[in-house]
């Protein structure tokens, strides 16, 4: 298991909690709705049906705000090439396999953040604790090409573009992914 318990694990400089949330049948996910494009919709569908709990290894983490969740992150731990290398050298790495932020939150501040960092922010700091706990390399994610804003919240939170470069996934679609190195 990723995380040594279901939590709640606090998040610093923040307002937000999060847990491991292995219930598949959570209520919550019922209303979860982080939008209405064909990203947002495969992702409401990923969480809603639990299909984190039939991937080997994986763990959702759902993520409060003032008693309310908000965000739901899909994590896995990797073999993924080392973030100093274009080689064949790998690693141990948190992948964020899927991640939503309700619709009713996007933008939102995060309230007890002192830089005035966003409720987004807050869900890639606890991934970042979830890598750092289980002593990962780094962190890594997939993201399409022309996906500006969450690009942006990726490189905020200190993600860089794989020298790699741009790639096509099983449904033609141009992803980059983008990695984090974790300091030990």
């Amino acid at each position: 298991m990723l995380l040594p318990a279901v939590g709640p694990y606090s998040i610093p400089d923040s307002a937000v909690e999060f847990e491991a949330q292995l219930d598949p049948f959570d209520p919550a996910l019922g209303s979860f709705d982080c939008g209405t494009d064909a990203t947002a919709l495969a992702i409401n569908a990923f969480f809603r049906g639990g299909n984190w709990a039939r991937q080997r290894g994986m763990v959702a983490l759902r993520f409060v705000a003032s008693g309310a969740p908000f965000a739901y992150a899909a994590v896995v731990l990797s073999r993924n090439p080392h973030p100093d290398s274009t080689g064949s050298q790998e690693a141990d790495y948190l992948v964020i396999w899927m991640m939503g932020v309700d619709q009713a939150f996007h933008g939102a501040a995060d309230p007890g953040s002192s830089s005035g960092s966003r409720l987004s922010d807050a869900v890639m700091k606890g991934c970042e604790l979830v890598a750092v706990a289980n002593s990962a390399a780094g962190m890594s994610l997939w993201v399409r090409e022309g996906n500006a804003p969450a690009r942006r919240l990726y490189s905020r939170n200190g993600f860089f573009e794989d020298p790699r470069g741009t790639f096509q996934d099983k449904r033609g679609i141009n992803m980059l992914e983008m990695r984090k190195r974790i300091q030990p």
